[in-house]
C-alpha cells in the first residue's frame, strides 16, 4: 500500500495493490475515515466498484461491476 498517516489515522490520498501488482482500491482518509470519491479493482485490473464516501460511510451514487467490466448494478445511498 500507499499512504500517509497522521496522528496514528489513516490520512490523504492511499493506494493498495495485490501481489501481481495491480491497484486493488484507491481513496482519500480524513481523521481515519473514508472520504471522497473510492474506486476498487478486481486482480485482473477491471473497475469493482466506484462511489463516494461522507465521514467513513456511502455517499450518493455508486457503481458496482461484473468481472468483465460490464455493469452490474448502482445504488444510492442517501444519508439521514
Amino acid at each position: 500500500y500507499k499512504g500517509y498517516y497522521k496522528d496514528g489515522h489513516q490520512d490523504g490520498y492511499w493506494e493498495e495493490y495485490y501481489p501481481n501488482g495491480n491497484l486493488s482500491y484507491k481513496g482519500v482518509y480524513k481523521n481515519g475515515k473514508q472520504d471522497g470519491y473510492w474506486e476498487w479493482y478486481f486482480t485482473n485490473g477491471n473497475l469493482s466498484s466506484k462511489g463516494s464516501y461522507k465521514d467513513g460511510e456511502p455517499d450518493g451514487y455508486w457503481e458496482e461491476y461484473h468481472l468483465d467490466g460490464s455493469l452490474d448494478e448502482k445504488h444510492f445511498y442517501a444519508r439521514m
